[in-house]
């Protein structure tokens, strides 16, 4: 009988060892995995969207993080650049009400869509400082010239929360 009790005390210290390191994991990385699921919700549903016809796909980018400002906010982006044999008007006109399931707000809200005519129309985009430039996205000045690029994106803040990266 005392060896049946000893054992249940080390299995019960055991347990407790090993919940004490999942709550300090959790507390420590638990918002940063959250945060990293979420980031992966809102680029699948950018890796779903249907593109127009005669469109490809040049490059993709995605984080999340402190990723424009000074603190205190976590921002996710996700954005796609493609080239497209349709005209701007038709892009346009393709995504118009087309929308993502924002999995921190729980509502529906629009791709914002940008059609890149040259290398200044980064100048004028809310992007995330790694992504403000044509050459984060693969592109050279020979790029503009041959059908229509454009950019497909989602860029949002929200409160900091334990996520490291947004601190």
């Amino acid at each position: 009988m005392p060896a049946r009790k000893h054992a249940s005390k080390r299995i019960l210290v055991l347990l407790l060892g090993v919940s004490s390191v999942l709550a300090a994991f959790y507390f420590l990385f638990g918002d940063t995995i959250a945060n990293d699921l979420r980031l992966w919700q809102i680029t699948r549903q950018l890796d779903t969207l249907p593109q127009p016809p005669g469109t490809i796909l040049i490059s993709t980018n995605a984080a999340v993080g402190l990723l424009v400002g000074n603190g205190n906010h976590c921002d996710f982006f996700a954005g796609a650049v493609y080239r497209s044999q349709s005209s701007a008007e038709a892009i346009q006109q393709h995504y118009e009400g087309r929308q993502f399931e924002n999995p921190l707000s729980g509502k529906n809200e629009e791709w914002d869509i940008t059609i890149l005519k040259d290398k200044n129309s980064f100048n004028s985009l809310w992007l995330p400082y790694d992504f403000d430039h044509p050459e984060a996205w693969g592109l050279t000045t020979e790029s503009y010239s041959a059908g229509t690029l454009f950019l497909v994106r989602a860029m949002r803040s929200y409160d900091a929360n334990g996520d490291f990266r947004c601190q």
